[in-house]
């Protein structure tokens, strides 16, 4: 009987690198349309901002997972997670924001929503409004 690592070794998977082996597809729209089952649902859907904020996070979780699977996935996946799931509850966050549209300066284009903490954010507003003054984030014209 042959050993788990034999098995390993003779066995293999089907890719792109072995044509022999059959290659399923999925359509496009199907894989689309299962990245986008992962935004969190409409703003009005929940009672409080706090059950708000957790669907935001695990759905921004769920969408950085997704942007890792494959290259196919990474633009619908940053697409769906820079629409939906910007979080600003502090200077921090503005700061880490302005610094990853910065680098990739096409992310900007997908920011629509921007879910800001008021109580924890209001307070540091003014200190950080030098650094957005210099940092325009434009939707599409």
């Amino acid at each position: 009987m042959p050993s788990t690592a034999d098995l390993t070794r003779t066995k293999t998977i089907p890719s792109r690198m072995n044509p022999q082996l059959p290659n399923f597809l999925l359509p496009v729209n199907l894989w689309e349309e299962v990245i986008d089952h992962c935004v969190p649902p409409p703003l009005g859907f929940f009672p409080n901002r706090r059950r708000l904020r957790h669907s935001v996070v695990e759905s921004a979780v769920t969408l950085l997972a997704c942007t890792l699977t494959c290259r196919e996935w990474l633009a619908r996946s940053l697409f769906n997670l820079y629409s939906v799931c910007v979080i600003l509850e502090d200077s921090k966050s503005v700061d880490r924001l302005v610094e990853i549209i910065t680098m990739r300066p096409h992310l900007a284009l997908f920011v629509r929503i921007s879910w800001v903490s008021p109580e924890e954010f209001l307070p540091e507003l003014t200190r950080a409004s030098h650094r957005s003054s210099t940092f325009p984030l434009r939707g599409p014209s």
